[in-house]
């Protein structure tokens, strides 16, 4: 689900001062030496996340949701997950008459568009088969040997030989390089360990 212009819900907490955009003066030719108080928060406005979240959090307490503790993004109810990025909603549970019954709850609070099941969120790639749910970071694990200069390298059950004594001469000199070593074993640690590094 994705809220339809999320950040203008939200009434601003404060006086906020603008200048006028450019173009108004059309209205009224002494309109340029006015300002502007918002009563709404507008995209790009510093406050405009704060504010939608603590609106979106207040909208979902009222329709029986519980924060979750480990993370502030996570809502739970009855039988019913919904998890928070910004303006965007993925709602899941075992019953898909609870799914659409939160959907409609929504509805009477905002503007949304439903964007079907879902396919791919934070980075994680959905995969949905008769009983089973696949989830894959495909697109994470090729970027990161896209930058490193790997992406024609052959996949291997193992990552080297283990029947084989191996001697220690390194003919690449990519290996060389300490920085570039470190940021790849960085990037393929936060891998392993199941954190998405996400640039906001």
């Amino acid at each position: 689900m994705d809220v339809v212009t999320a950040f203008l819900y939200p009434k601003i907490d404060g006086a906020v001062l603008m200048e006028p955009p450019p173009g108004i003066e059309w209205l009224d030719p002494g309109f340029g030496n006015k300002v502007c108080l918002l009563q709404k928060a507008l995209y790009g406005l510093k406050q405009a996340p704060r504010l939608w979240f603590q609106e979106i959090d207040a909208t979902l307490n009222k329709m029986g949701f519980i924060q979750s503790l480990a993370d502030s993004n996570l809502y739970t109810s009855k039988k019913v997950i919904l998890i928070l990025y910004v303006d965007d909603i993925l709602i899941a549970s075992l019953d898909i008459d609870l799914v659409e019954s939160t959907k409609k709850q929504l509805y009477s609070y905002y503007q949304m568009k439903d964007l079907g099941p879902v396919r791919q969120f934070l980075g994680l790639e959905i995969y949905r088969e008769k009983h089973k749910l696949t989830v894959r970071q495909s697109n994470l694990i090729l970027s990161v040997l896209e930058r490193f200069g790997m992406s024609n390298c052959n996949a291997l059950g193992t990552p080297m030989e283990t029947a084989r004594r191996h001697r220690h001469t390194v003919k690449d000199t990519s290996c060389n390089n300490p920085t570039r070593v470190r940021l790849f074993m960085q990037q393929v640690t936060n891998y392993l360990r199941g954190c998405i590094r996400l640039s906001v």
